[in-house]
């Protein structure tokens, strides 16, 4: 289970919590916000309200599971001349 830990420095302070975090790893808003909503993110060792923007200095660590790709095969190519 990855682990990130971010600190936030002056170029991203008054960010959403979520934006902020979706802009600095490889997950998107939404998977940040349920991570949030599932308490897997800590902001200065508290759990943060999903509501929170960040000020300079935040410690931020985050815990997500990976997501593993499925095996998909590639289909035919569509013939759409009737």
């Amino acid at each position: 289970m990855p682990r990130i830990e971010l600190i936030v420095d002056e170029e991203n302070i008054d960010k959403r919590l979520d934006a902020f975090l979706a802009e600095m790893t490889p997950l998107s808003r939404n998977q940040i916000q349920n991570l949030i909503k599932d308490n897997k993110v800590l902001l200065n060792d508290t759990v943060p309200n999903k509501k929170v923007k960040t000020e300079l200095n935040d410690l931020i660590k985050l815990e997500y599971e990976e997501q593993t790709l499925t095996d998909i095969a590639p289909q035919d190519s569509l013939n759409l001349s009737s």
